[in-house]
Order: C-alpha cells, then structure tokens, then sequence
C-alpha cells in the first residue's frame, strides 16, 4: 500500500503580527466663549425684551406697574450700589479695573456733589411719581427687590472680588437697556422731565458705563482665573435679573393690582 505524506510548514513570520490597539476617540475640545463674546451676547438679547418689559411697552401706560417696579429697583439696586461697587474697588489687585470702577464709583457718587448722588436723584424720582402708588401696596409686593438685592450682595461680596467684576460689567449693560426702555415709557406721561434727573441721566451715562464694561473684560481677559470668576459673575447676574422681573411679571399681570 502507498503511504502518503504532508508536509505542514508553520511560519509565523509570513504576516506580521501587531499587538492590539486601543482607538481612542477624538474629542472635539470646545474653547469657553471669551468675556467680549457673553457680553456681546447680553447685549444683542437685551433684558428688554423680558416679558415683563415687553408687556409693559406694548400695553397703554400703566403708571402702577411703573411705581412697583421702580419702588422694587430702589430695595434691590439702588440702595446699596455704591457700597458694593466700592467693595470690589477695594478688594481688586488690578489697577486698571480698579482704576475704571472707581471712575464709575465717582459718577455715582455725582463727582463729589452730594446734591448729585444718583441716590438721591432717584429718591426725588420717587417722590415726583408718589402719585402713582398703588393704593392696596404691601410689603410682599417688594419681596422680587429684597431677594434680587441679596443675590446681589452674595456676588458682588464674594471672597473671589472678580465675580464682582463680572457682575458689574453685566449690570452696566442691563443698566442701558433698562434705562432706555423705561425712558421711552416716562415720555408717555406728563411727569415734569425735572423730576426724572436720574432716569435721563442714566440713559446717557449707562451707554458711556456699558461700552467700559468691554474694556473691563480685556483687562480680566489677562488672567484664566480672572476670567473664570467674572465669567461665574456675569452668569449670575443675568439669572439673578431675569429671577426679579419674572417675579415682577407674576405680581403685576397675574396677581390682581388696584390703584
């Protein structure tokens, strides 16, 4: 019987071998919106057009909802302004930022007349628009003021001052608009324009306050931790406005009003 043979060759090397590999996804590394570009963004989606503000500037005047909404920015803003500012005047390392927020301190403080401070000017607004006060008013309607000046003196005394920074540059800007808006509503009425100094004055001094808050955030822009903090600030700020005037909207347009 023929026997038959086979020959097996094992060759190993014929193909070469690759250890395993481990494929890693390509994760695509977003860069955070610079300061220039958030501001630039708050100032193209103006707090404006806020429902509230929307609402008040499409309807007829209605001089209540101004009165509430002004005795409301007094207990949340005004009053305690200045201190804040100069708080993070005095707590800043930066000389440049110190030395823009003091030039706005300054314009707060009517360049050293005490007859010119802006809170006193918004005291007399108060006063030429008593008139409007609502009848039923109680202490409630300014809880939106209470809890917006809290929030705001959380940011602005936080133990890191560059959220204040931030916070101050995104106020300046909401500031504009604000003012802008409500210049447009007083113009409806026949208040005496004398009477409205710090509202007038605003309207031209906040565009000058708004346009510096770029520079600030150049200035903030040359440090990363500098930058992180204010940009915490600004975003605060924002949430902590549209908070006030969506309480606003709830106590003047669902909770019934009489003059």
């Amino acid at each position: 019987e023929q026997q038959r043979r086979v020959g097996i060759y094992l060759n190993p090397e014929v193909n070469a071998v690759q250890p395993p590999r481990t494929i890693v996804a390509e994760k695509l590394v977003q860069t955070p919106p610079s300061l220039e570009e958030i501001l630039g963004k708050y100032e193209q989606n103006t707090v404006a057009d806020h429902p509230f503000l929307q609402r008040l500037q499409r309807e007829p005047v209605n001089l209540t909802h101004i009165w509430l909404l002004f005795m409301n920015i007094r207990q949340g803003v005004v009053t305690d302004f200045t201190r804040r500012l100069a708080s993070i005047v005095g707590r800043i390392d930066d000389e440049r930022i110190r030395c823009l927020l003091t030039k706005q301190l300054n314009d707060e403080l009517g360049n050293g007349d005490i007859n010119r401070i802006h809170r006193k000017l918004f005291d007399r607004l108060m006063t030429a628009i008593e008139p409007w006060k609502i009848e039923s008013f109680t202490e409630k309607m300014l809880i939106p003021g209470k809890e917006f000046s809290q929030r705001l003196e959380e940011i602005y005394f936080d133990p890191n001052p560059y959220v204040g920074v931030g916070a101050a540059m995104v106020m300046e800007i909401h500031g504009k608009q604000f003012d802008i808006c409500l210049g447009d509503e007083f113009r409806k009425t026949t208040v005496d324009r004398a009477e409205i100094t710090w509202l007038t004055l605003h309207e031209e001094l906040e565009i000058a306050h708004a346009d510096e808050s770029v520079v600030l955030a150049n200035f903030v822009g040359d440090s990363a931790a500098g930058v992180s903090a204010a940009r915490q600030g600004v975003e605060q700020t924002y949430l902590a406005s549209v908070t006030f005037l969506d309480a606003l909207y709830r106590i003047c347009f669902c909770e019934p009003l009489t003059k």
